[in-house]
C-alpha cells in the first residue's frame, strides 16, 4: 500500500507472508518502485532511494513493514511491489501495488460520505455532513463547500454567512470543517433538493461526496414518520 508523505517522497507499506512449515524465518525484504512505464527501481534501505535494481545498496529488515522512498518527481505515477528473502533465497514478488500520483492532489482530502438532509420548514433545510480522515501526512481539513440543486437544475453553493444558496462561482464563504452541518434557506417549497459537498485542506480542494438522497420541502417533509409495527398482545379468547 503506498502513502504520499510530501510532494517527493512516499512510503510503502507491506506485509509479510506466513512463514511455510519446517522454513527459517523472513529475513530481509527488498522494495521496488517504478514510475509510469520505466523500470523497476529498488529502494536503499539507508539512504530511502531508489537505484538500479542490480543487487547492490541495502534491503531492508522484514519486521520494519514500510519503507520509506524519497527522491521521487512530483506527477509521476509510482507502484511498488516487494520481495523477502530467508536462509533459502529470495521469494518471488508480490502483485504490483495500485498507483499513486505524487503532489498535491495525493495530499488533498478524500471525498466525504454522502450528507444527510433534514427539512426545518417549508423553505429550509439542514445539510448533515462527516467529514474523511485526514491523510497521513497531509494537513488537517479546513473548510468545507456545500452545495444543492433543485431537481434537475444547477448545483448552487451554500453561502455560510447568509446560508442562502448562489451561483457555484467560487465567491461567497465556506464553511468550517468543524461545524458538520450548514442550514439553506430561501428554498422553493415543493421542489425536491438534493446535496453534496467537498473538503479543503492547506494542499487544495478534495474530491466531491456522493449526492444526497433528495427532500422534498413542504408540508410532507414536515409530517411525522412511520411508527415501527405494533405489537399485539393477547388478552383472552
Amino acid at each position: 500500500l503506498l502513502e504520499a508523505v510530501d510532494k517527493t517522497s512516499l512510503r510503502v507499506h507491506f506485509s509479510l507472508p506466513p512463514v511455510r512449515p519446517g522454513a527459517s524465518a523472513n529475513g530481509n525484504v527488498t522494495v521496488h518502485v517504478k514510475a509510469g512505464d520505466g523500470a523497476w527501481q529498488a529502494v536503499d534501505a539507508t539512504s530511502s532511494t531508489p537505484f538500479s535494481a542490480d543487487g547492490s545498496g541495502t534491503a531492508h529488515r522484514a519486521d520494519s513493514r514500510v519503507a520509506l522512498v524519497k527522491g521521487l518527481a512530483e506527477g509521476l505515477s509510482y507502484r511498488a511491489q516487494v520481495n523477502v528473502k530467508n536462509a533459502c533465497g529470495w521469494g518471488a514478488f508480490s502483485p504490483v501495488s495500485e498507483p499513486l500520483t505524487l503532489g498535491a492532489a495525493a495530499l488533498r482530502p478524500t471525498a466525504p460520505a454522502a450528507p444527510l438532509l433534514e427539512a426545518v420548514d417549508k423553505t429550509s433545510l439542514r445539510v448533515h455532513f462527516s467529514l474523511p480522515p485526514v491523510r497521513p501526512g497531509a494537513s488537517a481539513n479546513g473548510n468545507v463547500t456545500v452545495h444543492v440543486k433543485a431537481g434537475d437544475g444547477a448545483w448552487q453553493a451554500v453561502d455560510a454567512t447568509s446560508s442562502t444558496p448562489f451561483s457555484a462561482d467560487g465567491s461567497g464563504t465556506a464553511h468550517r470543517a468543524d461545524s458538520r452541518v450548514a442550514l439553506v434557506k430561501g428554498l422553493a417549497e415543493g421542489l425536491s433538493y438534493r446535496a453534496q459537498v467537498n473538503v479543503k485542506n492547506a494542499c487544495g480542494w478534495g474530491a466531491f461526496s456522493p449526492v444526497s438522497e433528495p427532500l422534498t420541502l413542504g408540508a410532507a417533509a414536515l409530517r411525522p414518520t412511520a411508527p415501527a409495527a405494533p405489537l399485539l398482545e393477547a388478552v383472552d379468547k
